[in-house]
């Protein structure tokens, strides 16, 4: 039998695996022309470039890529020497193309930067000639069929122009990808401004086509194990931790709080951020037209509670795989408690006190910077400390003799008691979290 560490290493790479064989990237347009000086192209990105680092963070992405095992397919835009094969030269991005005679197939301006040389066995697409990579007679849906890619992954230049244009015919594709992923930190343009109306975060354009990912999210993502892959355990069948919900009198302000506090993120799976609001049991409210009474049942309403219900959710994602589910009930109204995280400390009872779930605890690189950031909310409104920190000779929190660990609790303003723990080990595998 393995030993426990490398146990835990074969099972994460085991399931890093699962989605890599099921994933491509697709990279457009690392040529010379643009990254190189020298290239045709060059000045006009130069400056975006260096601001971006859009060459060093792919070439980290695409050495990472390969030891996962993810597909890679490099989308270069080359020219015959006359410019014969040249879809459109009248207006748009193309016009004045021929004149400029970058791009050319046979010369050094046309060919990948050797930064990003493709290995033997990667698919470099030979005749992309238009803005997107999936447009004339390029064989890029060929090799995503032949190879049974369910996943795709964009980056490259320009980001509002190819990039654009290939991560939204992606999106709409026949081969109906189950995630569109646009890599934000692998892309650039000609200027700040349009960069960041394609990737703003969500207000950009490729919010609406894709899930925007810089490299770290994108490996995250990856080491994810796929849906239904993970093998049940318990009698229950249990394969992971899907969320953890918290009652609050508005999803929005408790978002905001969520966010700045614990730093959560907005939840996103394949059909946008996980923002439902007005939720209702009965069409009888006339703003959804669904009817999700079964959900009120099952969470033990009868009657007309559940003719009457209505309720807001809002899925929040922590970097390290937890999800939050906020939930408000307009209707029919909860018990809620005022007066700020001291109230809710008062009317929760003691560290020792049973009932439920006792705190959730976070694991942190270092609890007494924790602390201080803490600190810099309003005490008593935003969170109450539980740690004893009024000792006369305190001098920051407690390693606990002979473990290496420090902690701290807090309640914060809706009731949820918090642990920050350092120096546990915590592998993170233990997290499946919310697929779609």
């Amino acid at each position: 039998m393995l030993p426990r560490h490398l146990q835990a290493a074969a099972t994460a790479a085991s399931r890093s695996g699962e989605l890599a064989k099921k994933t491509a990237i697709v990279l457009i347009e690392f040529q010379n022309s643009f990254c190189t000086p020298g290239g045709l192209s060059h000045g006009a990105v130069k400056d975006e470039l260096e601001r971006t680092g859009a060459v060093a963070n792919t070439v980290d992405l695409v050495a990472r890529a390969r030891r996962s095992g993810v597909e890679i397919i490099w989308a270069p835009i080359t020219y015959n020497d006359d410019f014969s094969d040249l879809p459109q030269r009248d207006f748009g991005a193309m016009a004045g193309a021929e004149e400029r005679g970058g791009f050319k197939r046979s010369e050094w301006d046309g060919a990948i930067i050797d930064e990003l040389t493709p290995l033997e066995g990667e698919t470099v697409l030979a005749k992309k000639t238009g803005l997107c990579a999936f447009a004339q007679e390029s064989e890029l849906e060929a090799v995503l069929r032949e190879k049974g890619i369910e996943n795709i992954a964009v980056g490259g230049l320009l980001t509002n122009c190819c990039v654009e244009s290939t991560v939204r015919t992606a999106y709409e594709h026949a081969i109906g990808f189950k995630k569109v992923i646009t890599l934000t930190e692998c892309t650039a343009t000609t200027d700040q401004a349009s960069h960041e109306a394609s990737l703003e975060k969500r207000k950009g354009r490729l919010n609406f086509f894709s899930n925007l990912m810089d490299n770290e999210t994108f490996f995250t993502w990856l080491d994810r194990p796929m849906r239904g892959s993970s093998k049940p355990t318990g009698g229950l069948g249990i394969t992971g931790l899907s969320h953890l919900n918290v009652i609050v009198p508005d999803v929005d302000a408790a978002s905001s709080y969520y966010q700045e506090l614990l730093g959560f993120e907005p939840a996103i799976n394949d059909g946008g951020e996980m923002n439902y609001k007005t939720i209702t049991g009965s069409r009888k409210h006339v703003k959804r037209a669904d009817d999700c009474g079964g959900f009120f049942r099952d969470a033990g309403f009868s009657g007309d509670d559940v003719d009457d219900a209505v309720v807001d959710v809002v899925f929040l994602r922590h970097p390290t795989g937890i999800y939050l589910e906020l939930m408000t009930y307009h209707s029919p109204a909860g018990k809620m408690i005022s007066g700020g995280a001291t109230a809710q400390y008062a009317a929760r009872g003691m560290t020792h006190d049973m009932g439920g779930i006792r705190h959730i605890a976070l694991e942190v690189d270092d609890a007494n910077a924790a602390l201080a950031y803490l600190e810099t909310f309003e005490e008593g409104e935003d969170y109450h400390l539980i740690s004893n920190l009024e000792e006369e000779d305190w001098k920051g929190v407690e390693r606990i003799d002979p473990f290496p660990y420090k902690f701290l609790y807090f309640v914060d303003r809706y009731g949820v008691q918090w642990e920050l723990e350092q120096g546990r080990p915590v592998s993170g595998d233990a997290i499946a979290g919310i697929v779609g």
